[in-house]
């Protein structure tokens, strides 16, 4: 791998793209990336299928032509033979629709990121047209979208099994595949693509999700920006390459390469996200908190987002804000932890110490195990000075810690200042 990313980088510099100032988005977007139309110039007796039976479908004038010779040629047969015609019509009228009406109802409603409607639409087509490689990636990006990893990686899979050429839509898979940290498939998806189309961006953020993955910053960018080289109008590839930026704590950069992306689609939430996250970690709360209400205009059933809107709400102060969002996040996603634990941190900030517990039950619930839940539990318990739950808290996440010294450090700290009043424990995990 390393090998080949070496070749490309030779005497590419001149052609590196500027993320700062990528071309503009092509006038025209093909909805469905696997139609291939035929040249205006084609010639027509090239095997092309004829244009008559489409009319017809449509109700055309070809189709009424032909229905009109029909019945000067037949006679008293033509009044037969023009309503078979016209039933014909019909039929193909009613076949086209039931094909094409799911498929737009479902494209609609995914562009809105309405992703349970847009499943339920695919879900309509025929089974012969549902077992397509197009629609299953439409269904794994719904589910994807959706954070329902288990039946987006099914819906990739399947898609991959219908056709293994395919590298439309592998960027979003291979992304699903760095999030459940899933290497194997990942390096496997690598190869596949790569072997593949080696001019297509998906192959080269594919690539760069791989070492992503396993911490390479610097060559995952360089894998992003030759997506970017591929194709200049590939909008993704300069969120991902935002993504490492940022993870490299290179702000300028990545700042540039979230504007790129937004500069060719403004309504690419993710893009969004990423600015929401620079200015959050610079701790400019108000940028932050506008990003993020920007990110989840365009995607409104985004648990994450809502709880981004509501930490950094909490950071300025907007309690009310902060609760209302926070409370919305967990009810998009009720096993959304970061939400219930910040919302029980805004709880406990306003002194409602006994619904701050009750937050942090159910998270304890969703997520088991977690040393920082069962510490910050012991000290709501002590500010309610109920000292034995406190002392079973603290010592539950002392078992929870893993072996960190500094959090063992700071729990057993805790433990020994359980008699102490409690502004004057202000150690944090």
């Amino acid at each position: 791998a390393k090998s080949g990313q070496a070749s490309y980088m030779e005497g590419d510099s001149q052609n590196t793209p500027d993320p700062r100032d990528p071309p503009p988005a092509p006038v025209h977007q093909q909805l469905h990336p696997d139609a291939k139309l035929a040249a205006p110039g084609a010639a027509a007796g090239a095997g092309a299928p004829s244009p008559q039976p489409l009319f017809a479908a449509f109700g055309g004038r070809h189709g009424q032509g032909g229905a009109a010779a029909a019945a000067a040629a037949g006679g008293q047969q033509g009044g037969a033979a023009a309503a078979a015609a016209a039933a014909a019509a019909a039929e193909s009228r009613a076949a086209l629709l039931q094909l094409l009406t799911p498929l737009m109802e479902g494209v609609r409603h995914l562009a809105s990121y309405r992703c349970s409607e847009a499943i339920a639409a695919l879900g309509k087509l025929p089974v012969s047209q549902h077992r397509t490689a197009w629609v299953l990636c439409a269904l794994g990006r719904a589910y994807f979208e959706s954070m329902d990893y288990a039946k987006a990686a099914q819906s990739f899979e399947q898609a991959r099994q219908l056709d293994r050429t395919r590298v439309e839509g592998m960027e979003l898979y291979s992304t699903l595949l760095w999030h459940t940290r899933r290497e194997y498939e990942l390096s496997h998806l690598a190869q596949e693509c790569s072997a593949t189309d080696r001019l297509a961006p998906q192959t080269w953020c594919v690539m760069g999700n791989l070492f992503s993955g396993q911490k390479e910053h610097e060559a995952a960018i360089e894998f992003f920006l030759r997506a970017a080289q591929v194709d200049p109008t590939f909008t993704y590839a300069y969120t991902l390459a935002g993504h490492e930026y940022l993870a490299n704590e290179d702000f300028d950069k990545a700042a540039a390469c979230y504007r790129s992306a937004l500069k060719l689609d403004p309504r690419h939430y993710n893009a969004m996200y990423g600015l929401g996250q620079i200015a959050y970690r610079q701790e400019k709360y108000g940028e932050a908190l506008q990003n993020f209400r920007l990110a989840a205009a365009v995607n409104p059933r985004s648990s994450v987002l809502r709880c981004y809107v509501g930490m950094s709400a909490a950071k300025l102060g907007q309690h009310s804000l902060a609760l209302e969002k926070l409370q919305e996040a967990i009810q998009l996603d009720p096993a959304n932890p970061l939400a219930r634990y910040e919302r029980s941190a805004v709880l406990a900030s306003l002194d409602r110490v006994q619904e701050a517990l009750s937050e942090l039950q159910a998270l304890q619930r969703v997520a088991p195990g977690e040393a920082s839940v069962a510490f910050q539990m012991g000290k709501l318990y002590k500010r309610q000075n109920n000292l034995t739950a406190a002392q079973q808290s603290f010592e539950l996440a002392l078992s929870y810690s893993g072996g960190s010294s500094s959090d063992a450090a700071t729990i057993k700290a805790a433990i020994e200042r359980l008699s102490l009043e409690e502004d004057e424990d202000e150690q944090e995990m």
